[in-house]
């Protein structure tokens, strides 16, 4: 969780400079980008709760584990905005459970 939080704090500013068009995040986006992971955990946490009660943690948190993998790849190879915040909505999804 650190690790998304920490890097959306030091993507930012790289992000606002950046060359390529596509990836340019001007301030609102940037600022819906930073709140992703709020937003995300105020659905997902009940979803979560009610999961890792059925299931337990250990086996939720092997579950999650591929698809935060899989955002973290989506933001590092990420062509344009969209992808950008696909890519911190499947990352931020796991976080709350």
């Amino acid at each position: 969780m650190g690790a998304l939080l920490g890097y959306t704090t030091i993507a930012l500013p790289q992000w606002k400079n950046e060359t390529n068009i596509e990836l340019r995040l001007d301030e609102n986006e940037s600022s819906l980008y930073a709140s992703l992971f709020w937003i995300i955990g105020i659905i997902c946490s009940p979803i979560g709760g009610i999961l890792s009660g059925w299931l337990g943690r250990r086996k939720i948190v092997m579950i999650a584990s591929p698809l935060v993998i899989c955002g973290w790849l989506i933001i590092g190879f990420a062509q344009d905005k969209i992808m950008l915040y696909i890519g911190k909505i499947i990352c931020s999804g796991e976080y709350p459970i």
